[in-house]
């Protein structure tokens, strides 16, 4: 069993890191991965949130990514990065207020100041590593930005060499919609309706945004004004039962569609929140040479608790079959299955399209 497990964590370490790679480079961060296939959309603030754990397993993708945020960090959502993180539980509280408070005072962005620790006032004595793979080697220069929240590295360099999101390429559409419009929550309304092709409802929406449904339902209605956004058709049964609020189905217009992605299909939505908890789980209860080894029975419960939280997210956007879980799996039997299934899901994730021409 421990070697299934150090296995899987290895693979999904390996995979995970590639898909963080790819993303960032797409949006344009400096790096040599390929671009990411322009079938499924980039959620930025998830990855934002990846990165603040995640990301600590490769100092170099850590630094590109914020020497990127530092110039387009503007485009990142901050409200709905704190709303994903409340309900997957997705990044790290202390790095990502480390991240905000370099943004906010470094590189000139106020706006991040909402995730930086107020009672943060000075400096522990006490600092972990920000690099987890790093552990034992000291900063020569320690940054003092991350060591007023407890991290400890070297002083980090901005290259500046990021690059805006390409607005061709269709995986790209969250940041370039929010360059248009606004960064709101009607960005993420319409990404949704244009990446599942279905209609939905206020509340669906909301569970797979991010967003309180009254907040969608208010957005929803305003937008139907529009005539792009369409409700329900009225019924011919005049004594028919009425469908109010949260109960009513909406769906975009066909031109509408066509205007915000003309060349290609619409990029799916794809729950990358989900994706990385789950894989943060993986690398946080799997047994490797740097931890103490915990018992199989103890681990399934809590991925078992993990897988939870994430099903009903996972079921609608059509990724649980990949997983090939049974429902009532547990102890060994759960982790056999996970490890198979979730390293078939991140295969097809992370699948290379390399004749992409976005």
């Amino acid at each position: 069993m421990k070697t299934l497990l150090t296995s899987c964590r290895e693979r999904t370490r390996s995979a995970v890191l590639d898909l963080l790679w790819r993303q960032w480079c797409t949006l344009g961060v400096a790096g040599n991965a390929s671009v990411v296939s322009g079938e499924r959309l980039i959620d930025l603030d998830a990855l934002v949130l990846a990165t603040s754990s995640l990301g600590r397993r490769d100092p170099r993708l850590f630094d590109e990514a914020l020497d990127w945020l530092g110039e387009y960090g503007f485009l990142v959502n901050l409200q709905r990065v704190k709303n994903l993180r409340k309900r997957v539980g997705l990044g790290n509280e202390e790095v990502l207020s480390a991240m905000a408070d370099w943004l906010w005072k470094e590189a000139g962005q106020p706006r991040w100041k909402l995730f930086v620790d107020s009672k943060q006032d000075e400096t522990p004595e006490e600092k972990n590593p920000l690099f987890v793979e790093q552990a034992g080697v000291r900063a020569r220069n320690p940054d003092p930005v991350f060591a007023r929240h407890g991290l400890e590295r070297n002083r980090f360099e901005p290259r500046r060499m990021g690059r805006a999101p390409d607005p061709k390429h269709p995986a790209n559409l969250m940041p370039v919609l929010r360059a248009l419009m606004g960064v709101s929550a009607r960005v993420e309304i319409l990404l949704y309706f244009g990446g599942t092709m279905g209609s939905a409802h206020a509340t669906e929406v909301a569970h797979a945004t991010g967003y309180s449904p009254r907040t969608l339902q208010v957005q929803l209605q305003e937008m139907q004004l529009s005539g792009q956004v369409l409700g329900p058709p009225k019924s011919p049964d005049k004594d028919g039962p009425v469908r109010r609020g949260s109960n009513r189905a909406y769906t975009l217009n066909d031109e509408l569609l066509e205007f915000l992605s003309p060349r290609t299909v619409f990029p799916d939505w794809t729950p990358w929140a989900s994706v990385f908890r789950l894989s943060e789980a993986v690398l946080e209860l799997f047994p490797s040479d740097e931890k103490p080894e915990t018992p199989p029975l103890v681990i399934s419960s809590r991925l078992r608790e993990v897988l939870t939280a994430e099903f009903k997210t996972l079921v609608v956007q059509n990724l649980w079959h990949e997983l090939s879980l049974s429902l009532d799996a547990k102890g060994e039997s759960l982790l056999k299955e996970f490890c198979e299934g979730f390293s078939n899901l991140l295969n097809r994730l992370v699948e290379r399209d390399e004749n992409l021409n976005p």
